[in-house]
């Protein structure tokens, strides 16, 4: 999950006094690689590197949505 705030993270009185106009919120389904599904010496390098691989997209999509902000 993704949370993007425009105009920067709100605080919570802005939330309650509705300053807070635009919040972009992405989900994304994963599937387990298939290698993960398994035992295995490599399946902790395996795991990281996908998980790497997910913060990298998200911060790519992240710094897409601030620049067409």
């Amino acid at each position: 999950m993704t949370i993007h705030y425009h105009g920067g993270v709100p605080g919570f009185w802005d939330f309650l006094c509705g300053r807070c106009r635009r919040i972009d919120v992405t989900v994304d389904t994963l599937a387990v690689p298939e290698p993960l599904t398994h035992t295995g010496s490599d399946r902790r390098e395996v795991l990281n590197r996908w998980v790497d691989g997910l913060w990298q997209a998200k911060d790519r999509r992240v710094a897409e949505t601030r620049a067409a902000e």
